[in-house]
């Protein structure tokens, strides 16, 4: 799977869940007692992958400075995003 399409999921992932948290509430009644909804923890799990991922897609601007960094040693380096604004 790439990475694109990975990240791609784990976004899906976060929406479906943040849907289901919503529609069904943030817990459930069992045998035991309430406890936290399932899909929080799915959420919490598919969002820490969705941050990996944005970061080594170059998506978060910490990940974009470093990208735009000139390796050691060489000048004249442009910066890749500097014709987006970003």
């Amino acid at each position: 799977m790439g990475t694109v399409e990975a990240y791609c999921l784990a976004a899906g992932t976060v929406r479906r869940s943040q849907a289901t948290i919503t529609s069904e509430g943030d817990t459930i009644n069992t045998n035991t007692g309430t406890k936290r909804h399932p899909a929080i923890q799915t959420m919490f799990q598919a969002l820490t992958e969705q941050r990996r991922l944005a970061a080594e897609l170059g998506l978060t601007p910490a990940s974009r400075m470093k990208a735009g960094q000139p390796p050691e040693g060489e000048e004249g380096y442009d910066d890749p995003y500097s014709e987006l604004g970003i």
